[in-house]
């Protein structure tokens, strides 16, 4: 994002867990019964947001690690 003049201050993410939608039981190869982590992130330069990413992942093949400070 510096290279195009938007200098990110912040992250965030809001992470839920939900049955797959039919699309992405095919496009992730899910077997039945395993829901997904949907991971919806967004970048900050100070209060503006530049970036949104919707990340969807199996539930049963991710961890989530997370480090504050």
């Amino acid at each position: 994002m510096d290279s195009i003049g938007q200098h990110v201050t912040e992250v965030t993410e809001r992470v839920t867990t939900r049955a797959p939608r039919p699309h992405e039981v095919d496009a992730l190869a899910l077997p039945p019964g395993v829901h997904v982590l949907c991971i919806i992130r967004t970048h900050y330069a100070d209060t503006t947001p530049v970036e949104t990413a919707a990340v969807v992942v199996p539930g049963d093949l991710y961890e989530l690690t997370y480090r504050t400070g």
